[in-house]
Order: structure tokens, then sequence, then C-alpha cells
């Protein structure tokens, strides 16, 4: 009985142990970033641990499970200082990253939601050493900006700066596409990449509903009820470029 019971406390303060070191600042996985500004709120998760919810301040590490929930944004300033923005209700693994000049390495899945990236010149020197995999598409990056809309069965990705290569997820599907400044294509499960042309103002996003391909600042400007949490300046909150500011959104 009394081995039974100590066998027993022993187990239990173990997998304590391993839950408050996957949920604390001492996870053994690299540190990839902080958050560094959220608005509604965002959970993550590492290993088998359960979700916890995101602060600003805290890190955010290699092999975590990032998730924003509905009408929620987030802010991830990674350690090289690139730039990641989730969209509301995404899910976002960071799956490799490694932000050495002599061999930089981000790999990220998008399994839902947009997300907007602001690449250093880290990843420049490297063609395509960061990358990002949605359910359709695997999407190429050297040193730029760009969103990607990630759907169960398409992706959509426009480009701000930089060159970005877009390609189906499938090695089986031939055709690359290469994106630059204000180009933009859209990846089908099944298909080649195709380009499409961005303009200001609302387009179409498959089941979705509607997206702009300048900006979807609107969507949060107008609701001052959200709690915002913050360690940078509003502006990094727009999907839209920095250097143009986007239009007001349309009247409802």
């Amino acid at each position: 009985m009394g081995q039974a019971m100590s066998k027993w406390i022993i187990q239990s303060l173990l997998g304590s142990l391993c839950m408050l070191l996957a949920t604390s600042g001492a996870y053994a996985a690299p540190q990839a970033g902080q958050v560094a500004t959220l608005v509604g709120t965002a959970d993550v998760t590492r290993g088998a641990a359960a979700a916890v919810a995101l602060q600003v301040g805290d890190g955010v590490y290699v092999q975590d499970v990032v998730r924003t929930k509905s009408r929620s944004r987030l802010v991830m300033q990674m350690t090289d200082g690139s730039r990641l923005t989730l969209g509301p209700s995404s899910r976002l693994v960071v799956a490799q990253y490694q932000a050495e000049a002599a061999a930089p390495k981000g790999l990220f899945e998008l399994a839902r939601g947009r997300m907007r990236a602001i690449v250093t010149d880290v990843f420049s020197s490297r063609r395509e050493s960061f990358k990002v995999q949605t359910s359709t598409a695997v999407v190429g990056v050297q040193g730029t900006d760009f969103d990607v809309l990630s759907e169960a069965d398409l992706t959509r990705v426009h480009v701000y700066g930089g060159i970005v290569s877009v390609a189906n997820i499938d090695a089986r599907i031939p055709g690359i596409q290469i994106l630059r400044q204000n180009e933009a294509a859209i990846i089908r499960r099944g298909a080649a990449p195709k380009p499409i042309v961005p303009v200001a103002g609302q387009q179409p996003v498959g089941s979705g509903g509607t997206l702009s391909l300048l900006s979807d600042q609107g969507t949060f400007a107008a609701d001052s009820t959200l709690p915002t949490q913050s360690l940078m300046p509003p502006a990094v909150m727009t999907m839209g470029s920095d250097s143009n500011p986007p239009p007001n959104p349309p009247p409802h």
C-alpha cells in the first residue's frame, strides 16, 4: 500500500513538472520570438500539455501551436526582428526557426486563417530559407513582405514587397508561380498556382467572404470593445502595407 502510494505521488509530481516546463519560460525548445501585440484572445499548445492563454511578452518557441480566437489578432516579434501578424481564427505551427545568418531556417504551417509576414534581411541571403505551408500550398520567401490566407481547399498569397514563390503542396502538381510586389496568386487543391490581379477594395475569397488585398484594418478599427495588449506601436497590427496607409473601409 505504501509503495503504491509513493509511486502514485512520484508520477503525479513528474506529470506536474512536465506541464510546468511546457507552459513556462523554462521550455526546452529554442525560442523563436515573443508576443508583441494582442487584440482579443489567443492561446498556445506545447507538446501534450493543455492549451494556455497567451499574454504580451510571452515567449513563442519552436513547435508551438499558436491559435487566435474569433475577432482577435496577434503580432509575434521574431528573434531576428521579423514580424508575423495572425488574423482572427488562425492556427499556426512554428515548425522550425533558426535566425543565424550562416544558416537561417524558418518553417511555418498555417493550417487555417490569415498571416502577414514582414521578413528581415537575415533570410534574404538564402533563397526560400523562410517558408509557409498550408493545406494546398508551399510559399517560399526571400526577405519580403506578404500575406497568406489559408482555407481548407485554397490558399491566397499577396506580395507587398520582395519575391515569393508559390507551388502546390502536392509535389505531383507541376507549376511554380513567382510573385513580386503587388502580385497575387491563388492555389487550389490539386491545381497549379493561378495568378490573379490585385486591386484595391474587396475581393472574393472562397467561403470566408471577402478580403481586401490592400488591408483588412477596418475589421478591427471600428471595434473598440476588444481588449488590447501591446509592446509595439498600434500601426503594426494592420495587415496592410506599412508604407502605404490603407484606404478607409467602405460604409456598410
